[in-house]
């Protein structure tokens, strides 16, 4: 299948008249040879350096089925601090607008968070795809064997 894409700028203007920025917006089919998102869903708990070794153990795993693994815990932790408040609340918004962009929400914990049940529910709300580890270990078995994708 090839892939076709579509650029849609319209300029806009204000109230006042006056010209804003082009909003440029991009439709785009996805490939057969690109991988879906895999939005890392697990509790993090920054005193005890949980994130550190069992979030690169998900990615990893998510990875080696085919997917690529978004893990925004990982990748916000390198700048930003969970004890500023503005940089906390900037790591949410920025970790749910990596979900939004993703195929599939994969739980990694039997532990459930105030903050991974929020990336659910949204998740839930989008019509994603929500599943366990184990859950998406076991798709994936299932397709590579051979079994219907139904």
């Amino acid at each position: 299948m090839s892939s076709s894409s579509c650029v849609s700028i319209s300029k806009r203007q204000s109230k006042r008249g006056a010209r804003r920025a082009p909003a440029i917006t991009l439709w785009r089919k996805k490939k057969d040879d690109e991988q879906d998102l895999a939005y890392v869903c697990a509790p993090t708990n920054h005193a005890t350096g949980f994130a550190s070794s069992k979030l690169k153990e998900y990615s990893k795993t998510l990875f080696e089925l085919g997917y690529v693994p978004i893990c925004p815990c990982m990748m916000f932790s390198r700048f930003l601090s969970e004890s500023v408040p503005e940089q906390r609340e900037a790591r949410r918004s920025m970790s749910l607008e990596f979900l939004r962009r993703c195929r599939v929400l994969v739980v990694c914990s039997d532990e459930l968070t105030e903050k991974m049940e929020a990336e659910i529910l949204l998740a839930k709300r989008l019509g994603m795809v929500a599943t366990t580890l184990t859950g998406i270990k076991k798709i994936s078995l299932h397709t590579a064997s051979g079994g219907d994708e139904a």
